[in-house]
């Protein structure tokens, strides 16, 4: 007996695209597409890990929105300090930019920068929204809580109170940062 050609990957999707889904199937795959991605446990939480004048950062993966290539950035009159940068149309919306290593103090850095690797953040907490540049994103990364330990008191003082814990990371430790922190480090500044 002739075996049948198995059919294509393109159209095995095809059928289990084009298949009838009851009203509970529909009703359990609305429910599990709205329901908020499970990115935190006890074990750990998945963080977003990228670069700042040669210090590595991270935030909450649920706290960024989005990472894409560098706006031009408008300044706005009578707003002037070295945090609060501007605003910056993102897919046609207003949004606030500030510096990241003006909040944090960091010190330029001496290594160069591949520009084509920068990017801006779109920092999203509570109903609140940022954007900021960063030097590149070095990934996503899931992270055990059991291995993250204090900041030292060495640390600078704003970054101290912006910085949550020390993550471990293949290229050494990470600064995790509280997003609602800076958030409203961000929002004291246009005050």
């Amino acid at each position: 007996m002739a075996e049948l050609p198995a059919p294509s990957q393109d159209r095995a999707l095809e059928r289990l695209l084009e298949r009838p889904l009851g009203e509970n199937g529909l009703a359990a795959n609305t429910a599990s597409v709205a329901s908020p991605l499970e990115t935190r446990s006890e074990e750990g939480e998945t963080i977003l890990v990228f670069e700042r004048q040669g210090e590595s950062l991270a935030l909450p993966a649920t706290t960024v929105a989005r990472a894409f290539a560098p706006l031009p950035v408008h300044r706005v009159p009578h707003r002037p300090g070295p945090i609060f940068r501007g605003v910056a149309s993102e897919h046609g919306e207003l949004r606030l930019v500030a510096s990241l290593e003006a909040l944090l103090e960091l010190l330029p850095s001496t290594r160069p920068v591949d520009s084509s690797r920068r990017r801006m953040l779109l920092l999203e907490v509570e109903a609140e929204s940022w954007l900021f540049e960063v030097d590149a994103v070095l990934g996503v990364r899931r992270s055990n809580r059991a291995e993250w330990s204090s900041p030292p008191p060495t640390v600078a003082h704003r970054r101290g109170r912006l910085t949550t814990h020390l993550v471990p990371s293949p290229n050494g430790r990470v600064a995790l940062l509280d997003p609602a922190r800076v958030a409203a480090a961000f929002r004291e500044s246009i005050a």
